[in-house]
């Protein structure tokens, strides 16, 4: 984000079209939110929000929400609360973008795990690894995670194009298993294990 961009995204990061894998994946029928975090950011220069909006219409889902908020611990955390409301939540899936890195104003996380009532700690793992591989010992720096609230899912992503563009690569293709298994629907359980092998 500019004026302090989070830790981990890489010096040479491109924009987020540049990603180096096509996502195929088929989101038909997924509620998903957008929420960028910056100071400085408004929609007409929000960059990665509007490649997440465009990148999800693209392969089916629903973008119903679509939001910018200033680093604001407080109101960053009564959004989340509202959108992932179990009795009210118009979303099964929020992705939010910029405040993960380690400057005073970045407070997304701060904000969003005590909200999280399962973690997703591979999320993380496989971002930073993946991370690793473009941009070195930086990629620690990261603080991206998941989680879920209710019935809905939880990314939290770097805010730049770049690493907007990894997360949704790795995000897409296990959102369809995931918010089954979070509407409870019969089955999702077998259908996961057959799609790992298992």
């Amino acid at each position: 984000m500019r004026g302090h961009r989070d830790a981990g995204e890489a010096d040479g990061a491109g924009e987020a079209d540049g990603a180096d894998h096509a996502i195929v994946t088929v989101l038909h029928g997924v509620r998903v939110g957008v929420l960028t975090l910056s100071d400085t950011r408004d929609v007409q220069h929000d960059v990665s929000g509007e490649y997440l909006a465009r990148e999800l219409q693209r392969l089916g889902a629903d973008v119903v929400v679509r939001a910018i908020l200033k680093d604001d611990e407080a109101a960053i955390a009564d959004f989340v609360r509202r959108e992932t409301d179990p009795k009210s939540a118009r979303v099964d899936v929020l992705i939010l973008s910029g405040g993960t890195g380690l400057s005073p104003r970045d407070v997304t996380i701060e904000a969003i795990q005590p909200l999280l009532e399962k973690r997703l700690d591979g999320f993380g793992e496989l971002f930073r690894r993946r991370s690793f591989e473009a941009v070195g010992p930086s990629a620690m720096l990261s603080r991206a995670v998941a989680g879920s609230r209710g019935r809905t899912m939880v990314f939290a992503l770097p805010g730049r194009p770049q690493a907007v563009a990894l997360g949704l690569e790795l995000i897409a293709p296990i959102l369809p298993h995931a918010v089954d298994l979070l509407r409870g629907v019969p089955d999702a359980h077998a259908s996961g294990r057959e799609a790992e092998g298992g």
